[in-house]
């Protein structure tokens, strides 16, 4: 690590201390400033040269003069990536790798909850009422995955050893674990087109950047087939959501 001047500004909308806690373990040593609120990142942040938060107000980022390198506690960075008060040549590093199995899991349960309608059976059990119906299977279902970085590559392997049939997205061109069909394309292009067409889930795993900004508008949402499944775990504004609520 280079050298350092000041304590290490450390902030989490609830869990300050936690991390805290967790990185002077790890960095045994290493002067760490805990700011549990935005008064106390107001006094602290124009001398801080190295960050280590989520959700930074921004206008105490602006105020970060000296900054040197913030390291964001989580994956996503298009909030700071947005910020012009960011002090310019700043280095930001994020967490990659990390959250994949977790979003893997929670999507197959969304999948797994919709194929067995597991919403009637508990609204059933609350009333005390035995309402026989038919579900489907999750299994052979076309899980359609947009964006396959470390999380879409670990929902569509998880989708894969479920049986699901899988197809990625994407802006780069990337493999979709299992073999499955790989599109490559931007907003309108005829790939992304193909890909919504042919499937029946859409588990959503991008970047919010320009090029994914209301990505799936009135003209993407139409395209996949009646009655699909979507589950988005990445930023809302990927989808328009005035689009959405007319397509439901």
């Amino acid at each position: 690590m280079p050298s350092i001047n000041g304590p290490i500004l450390v902030h989490h909308p609830t869990d300050t201390a936690e991390y805290a806690r967790l990185a002077a373990a790890a960095l045994p040593g290493v002067d760490l400033q805990p700011c549990l609120d935005r008064t106390a990142i107001a006094d602290s942040i124009s001398r801080a040269e190295v960050v280590f938060g989520w959700r930074i107000p921004p206008e105490c980022l602006a105020a970060a003069s000296r900054l040197r390198w913030l390291q964001c506690m989580g994956a996503g960075i298009d909030d700071l990536l947005a910020n012009p008060g960011l002090r310019r040549g700043a280095q930001i590093t994020r967490v990659v790798g990390v959250f994949g199995p977790w979003i893997a899991e929670y999507t197959l349960a969304q999948i797994l909850a919709w194929t067995q309608d597991l919403a009637r059976s508990r609204a059933n059990q609350g009333s005390h009422r035995w309402d026989k119906f038919l579900v489907r299977k999750a299994r052979g279902l076309r899980l359609g995955v947009a964006g396959l970085g470390s999380v879409g590559q670990a929902v569509a392997e998880l989708g894969h050893a479920a049986g699901l049939r899988v197809a990625g997205f994407d802006l780069d061109q990337r493999s979709v674990p299992g073999g499955g069909p790989a599109y490559r394309g931007g907003r309108g292009s005829a790939a992304l087109f193909e890909f919504l067409a042919g499937i029946d889930v859409l588990s959503i795993n991008l970047p919010l950047t320009a090029a994914t900004d209301h990505l799936f508008g009135q003209r993407e949402l139409a395209a996949l087939p009646r009655g699909a499944f979507l589950v988005n775990t990445a930023r809302g504004r990927i989808v328009d959501t005035g689009a959405l609520a007319a397509a439901i």
